[in-house]
């Protein structure tokens, strides 16, 4: 089984972890990269800033997208910047590829559609990382709100913030795509997690 992982930043590196930690022999591990950042990051984004992360880990590097799908992935990681992520995945399924997104898919209802027609078509597995709907605790909550057993909801008011400088303290917070509109920063798409979370356990909005 070949896993291409798109972008080698702290989520790329995380799924590569992971993905070798499962010691399943069958496994071949690839990245395909356009940012040539020499650096390797911890899970507790602690960061050495001057070793390259394909030598590290030991995987294939790509830096031509023609060389990578001609690896013929089974399987793509989507993990590069948010303004990436669907325009990646809908080459990924032209490429026959199952996928991973890292949330968010995007922000284009059309290219979201082109993305599902592809799939449906070629009979692909696809999905979005929204993994805080897999922790034991929210699971929890919502069997109690399924269940009515703290009653009838009648209102549900959450907040979340984030300190943008401390998301990837390896960097400067300045130039990352958090902060960068163009390239899917901001509340809407960086936080979309607890967005997700929200709709999940309480309903979609009768109006925003």
């Amino acid at each position: 089984m070949k896993i291409l992982i798109f972008g080698m930043g702290s989520i790329g590196q995380r799924h590569v972890r992971i993905l070798q930690s499962l010691s399943r022999k069958d496994i071949e591990i690839g990245a395909f990269r356009s940012r040539k950042f020499n650096w390797v990051i911890s899970d507790k984004l602690g960061a050495d800033l001057d070793k390259d992360p394909c030598e590290h880990y030991e995987i294939k590097c790509f830096y031509d997208i023609e060389e990578a799908f001609a690896w013929n992935p089974d399987i793509a990681f989507i993990t590069n910047p948010i303004s990436m992520h669907i325009e990646t995945a809908i080459l990924a399924a032209q490429n026959n590829c199952h996928i991973f997104i890292e949330k968010p898919l995007g922000s284009s209802l059309e290219e979201a559609q082109e993305l599902l027609a592809i799939t449906k078509e070629k009979k692909l597995c696809c999905m979005v990382g929204y993994q805080t709907r897999f922790h034991p605790a929210y699971i929890r909550i919502k069997n109690l709100l399924e269940n009515n057993t703290l009653g009838s909801l009648t209102h549900a008011s959450l907040h979340f913030g984030e300190w943008l400088p401390g998301m990837h303290p390896y960097e400067d917070y300045r130039i990352s795509h958090a902060a960068k509109k163009n390239q899917g920063g901001g509340v809407i798409l960086c936080l979309s997690h607890e967005v997700d979370l929200a709709y999940w356990l309480f309903g979609k909005p009768s109006s925003v």
